[in-house]
């Protein structure tokens, strides 16, 4: 039997279906034998017919496995590794008292076309923290911080372990291509250890 049915051909495939019969589906030069109950619905309205496994998520790309069953990725087309291109927002900034404005020398832009939405944001220390907390901010190109009240905070007590930060001004908080980021050191160290720290977003 061809992978192909039309019209009738495929109403009598069905009705076999149904009837509890035994048939065969083509794969590639090979045929294989499908008892009858092995195929529990026909997804979509064309007339070739492939396997799948898992849900069939709408809107997801399908990937196909190595048995060649068709699977949906779990995002959309264009939104994942090589396809409409990927932002990590990521600052390397002086939070010592010698930094002069203590502002990331540079800014960074979003490229991607559609824009980003942020997950979350995280700050590393290079060196602990040793008189009191250091505060980070990440703002957009007219100062509006990203995270409104609660800001990047690590405390002497955090050491250099990460802290993250996932509540923002905005619900969501979102960037368009071409805005530009800096972060920025509201708080620092007085005249303590810590100089200087790395921070990176995780976005959609």
């Amino acid at each position: 039997m061809k992978d192909a049915m039309k019209g009738p051909m495929k109403q009598a495939f069905v009705l076999l279906l149904l009837l509890g019969g035994t048939f065969f589906l083509q794969r590639g030069d090979a045929q294989r034998v499908v008892a009858a109950g092995q195929i529990l619905f026909v997804s979509g309205p064309g007339n070739t017919m492939v396997t799948t496994t898992g849900p069939q998520t709408s809107g997801n790309c399908v990937s196909i496995d190595a048995n060649g069953n068709h699977i949906a990725s779990g995002s959309a087309c264009g939104t994942g590794s090589g396809g409409g291109g990927s932002d990590i927002p990521s600052f390397v900034i002086c939070n010592a008292p010698g930094c002069g404005s203590e502002v990331s020398a540079n800014y960074y832009f979003i490229s991607n076309p559609t824009g980003i939405t942020f997950d979350e944001c995280g700050v590393n220390l290079a060196v602990a923290a040793t008189l009191q907390t250091v505060i980070f901010d990440i703002q957009d190109a007219s100062g509006v911080s990203i995270f409104g009240g609660s800001k990047l905070n690590v405390t002497v007590a955090n050491g250099t372990t990460t802290q993250f930060q996932s509540t923002f001004l905005g619900s969501p908080q979102t960037a368009a291509k071409g805005s530009k980021l800096k972060a920025v050191v509201t708080q620092n160290d007085t005249n303590g250890a810590a100089q200087f720290a790395y921070i990176k977003c995780r976005v959609h």
